[in-house]
């Protein structure tokens, strides 16, 4: 990682943290409000865990345990998006997550290991940072351990080995099978709405997605380690990840791209933030515009969101309404974001753009 990334005093970080833990809690609270409405399709809410005792064993506790540790979860969530202790609060996250995690019956998904493991390791380095400058209270800077680095080392790893393992994971005879393959079957729905009939798809299509889609997910951590390309591994990962949020499926693709800004000096952050935040070109306007537009609809037609808005029980409509308006708006972010990143890759040569918020944000604790 990169030597610019200082001592640490307190809970700091920097421009690129706080990248992290905005995209970070917008996945948490999707994956809370998708938890909620998926128990709701079955009956109240209030009574999830009683209900699913019925049908398990689970850790017995009673459903107003899990429901304060969910809304929890929520709360602090929120907090990550406004208040600028985010590393702090992520800490904090990481006790009542790790705990509804035992108060969910249900099997543990690619996305929660991810978002567990992530906060775990903010959450030892955190404490042990505290524990750290409370034995060693007076002693200069210099004689630290410099605990925010290991945060974004071990966070940057855990991202890489979530990639490996998911390439790892995929080589097996059905996967590389295109009429059972889950690639394809996640693909297959994307493509119908473009025209393109399953049975095209399958034959014509299944190998190329396949085969892109383990190479790229085994050469991703290297694209985004490597400083040369780490741009390009962020804009590839970004369309790798936009088709199955187009599907309705938000939970991994937005818990994973919050690491992407891990990778970035903290000069690439200040200007990829001054990019995003200037008006774009006419082109890249319609563009996101186009595409931004085209991917809401497909997730107003996907069948996982349509599963859960229309066969819950007892749903309250703002809740569905939030979770809808909260897909919609974080693809039509990381279309801005993927189409930024291709300009300025076509202008890599000129100077970066001044960011004056950006550097004011960079240097917020």
């Amino acid at each position: 990682m990169d030597a610019e990334r200082g001592r640490a005093r307190g809970l700091f970080s920097d421009l690129r943290f706080d990248l992290f833990a905005v995209v970070f809690a917008v996945g948490t609270l999707h994956h809370e409000l998708q938890f909620i409405l998926e128990q709701q399709r079955v009956g109240p809410f209030a009574e999830y865990m009683e209900r699913w005792g019925r049908a398990k064993q689970t850790i017995g506790w009673p459903s107003e345990v899990g429901i304060a540790l969910h809304l929890a979860d929520i709360l602090i969530a929120v907090l990550v998006l406004v208040l600028p202790w985010r590393r702090a609060l992520l800490c904090l996250l990481a006790v009542p997550f790790l705990l509804s995690q035992l108060a969910s019956p249900e099997r543990i998904a690619s996305h929660n290991s991810l978002m567990a493991g992530a906060l775990a390791v903010l959450l030892v380095l955190g404490v042990a940072e505290i524990v750290e400058r409370a034995s060693w209270r007076g002693e200069s800077d210099r004689e630290r351990t410099d605990w925010y680095s290991w945060t974004l080392i071990g966070l940057s790893w855990l991202c890489a080995l979530t990639y490996i393992f998911a390439a790892f994971h995929k080589l097996s005879p059905t996967v590389f099978w295109p009429p059972r393959s889950q690639i394809v079957d996640l693909v297959a729905p994307l493509l119908r709405l473009l025209g393109v009939p399953r049975d095209w798809t399958v034959n014509y299509l299944g190998y190329p997605l396949i085969y892109g889609t383990v190479i790229l997910e085994a050469v991703l951590p290297l694209l985004l380690f490597w400083r040369p390309t780490r741009l390009v591994g962020c804009f590839l990962g970004l369309a790798f990840h936009l088709p199955q949020m187009a599907m309705g499926v938000l939970d991994f693709p937005t818990l994973i791209v919050a690491f992407y800004p891990l990778f970035l000096s903290l000069e690439e952050a200040r200007a990829l933030v001054g990019r995003l935040l200037v008006w774009p070109s006419i082109p890249r306007l319609v563009s996101t515009a186009v595409l931004g537009g085209a991917g809401v609809v497909a997730i107003s037609r996907a069948a996982q969101p349509l599963a859960l808005y229309s066969s819950s029980r007892g749903l309250e409509p703002v809740l569905a309404s939030v979770h809808s308006i909260l897909l919609g708006v974080t693809f039509i972010l990381f279309v801005h974001v993927a189409l930024t990143l291709v300009a300025w890759g076509l202008r890599r040569g000129a100077t970066p753009m001044p960011a004056p918020l950006a550097v004011s944000l960079g240097s917020g604790r």
